[in-house]
């Protein structure tokens, strides 16, 4: 039983944590099937940045808590079991369990609304969002990084951020 629930509460917690990774792969499955349809102006990305503030904030937010309450649940367990091999801090444990499984709902569902939007997150951590957009004819992606004050920047599908590039002045209305 005991076990159980700690694969549950791993399991969660772990599907928060491959968010980026999946933002990542639907990129590729994006780009490999076409699916990839909303197109970004820079200033349609500066518009959703209020939103992605907001949200990627959150998201970290709700990361952090379900880190501490994993920290929680091995506290639980350390404290040890009864005889009948039940957890002496059951309903702690059991706690901490429901809160990081609201913590990953609710990320879930803010990261599949930003998906669904256009955007695609590339990384949690640091708050990095690409948008699709069309330079000069090319497919590229718009690059935004949490703490950026507007959409500056673009790079290749291939090169990632590295390939960063600032958006030509021409480009922008």
């Amino acid at each position: 039983m005991v076990d159980e629930a700690q694969r549950d509460g791993q399991g969660s917690l772990q599907r928060l944590f491959r968010s980026d990774r999946r933002a990542a792969m639907s990129l590729a499955a994006g780009e490999a099937f076409g699916l990839i349809t909303k197109r970004f102006t820079p200033e349609d990305a500066d518009a959703m940045l209020p939103r992605l503030r907001r949200d990627l904030s959150r998201i970290r937010e709700l990361i952090q808590t379900a880190r501490r309450m994993n920290r929680e649940k091995e506290l639980c367990k350390a404290v040890g079991y009864r005889e009948d091999g039940s957890l002496i801090m059951s309903a702690d444990y059991q706690s901490a369990q429901a809160t990081i499984e609201s913590a990953v709902r609710e990320a879930d569902s803010l990261i599949e609304a930003i998906h669904q939007d256009g955007m695609l997150i590339k990384d949690l951590e640091r708050g990095l969002v690409d948008f699709p957009a069309i330079i000069h004819g090319r497919d590229v992606l718009l690059c935004w990084e949490l703490g950026e004050p507007h959409v500056a920047y673009f790079h290749d599908y291939t090169t990632g951020y590295s390939g960063r590039q600032e958006i030509p002045t021409d480009w922008r209305l």
